[in-house]
């Protein structure tokens, strides 16, 4: 607890005003000091939250009518306080600089980085379906994702189908291949597309 000193200026005798300084809510990560301003984390949080429970009562999905705006937002800046520094499934640094650049507004300049294994072979899978939206215009309609943001941070649910509540951070390449996939169905599928690769081989 604070206490303030304000004078007055009628009495000329100071008063004690008690405040009780409130904690933020959703606190700047450690890991990203120095990469975003708390006001953007703050900002694009609202965004993904509103969003993704937007989303969820078009697809009818219970959580999101018993759940508030205010409850997606605690949940998911739970699970980038925990695990969102690097992709749970390739081990990829997430771009978390690229936040709030999308809408084909200009990107911070960078050298490309290279993608780890899964990453790559799903950014090529995406970049073949990208070619047949272009083809269909549908990249006018849908966009088309350039190789700089595969990495960026994307919020997804860990079990879209479950009765309960939870996400994950990954980057924008892994979510969209893992799609409505649970995890533990995406790594089968993983190691199934591995498998037969190096059976190829």
């Amino acid at each position: 607890m604070s206490i303030f000193i304000v004078p007055l200026k009628k009495v000329g005798k100071p008063e004690i005003v008690k405040t009780m300084l409130q904690p933020m809510k959703y606190p700047l990560p450690p890991f990203l000091q120095g990469i975003v301003t708390q006001s953007k984390y703050c900002k694009w949080l609202h965004c993904k939250a509103d969003t993704l429970r937007r989303r969820d009562l078009r697809m009818n999905r219970p959580y999101a009518k018993a759940n508030s705006v205010a409850v997606y937002k605690a949940l998911i800046h739970e699970a980038i306080s925990q695990n969102g520094e690097v992709d749970p499934y390739t081990g990829d640094s997430l771009h978390w600089d690229l936040i709030g650049f999308w809408d084909n507004k200009p990107i911070p300049k960078r050298a490309l980085v290279p993608i780890s294994g899964l990453s790559t072979l799903f950014a090529k899978i995406i970049y073949k379906v990208n070619l047949s939206h272009a083809s269909m215009g549908l990249d006018k309609k849908y966009g088309f994702l350039p190789h700089e943001y595969y990495l960026m941070p994307t919020i997804d649910h860990c079990e879209p189908e479950s009765e309960i509540l939870r996400f994950e951070v990954c980057s924008w390449i892994v979510n969209a291949g893992k799609n409505q996939l649970t995890p533990q169905e995406y790594i089968a599928l993983c190691q199934k597309v591995v498998g037969h690769i190096a059976g190829e081989g």
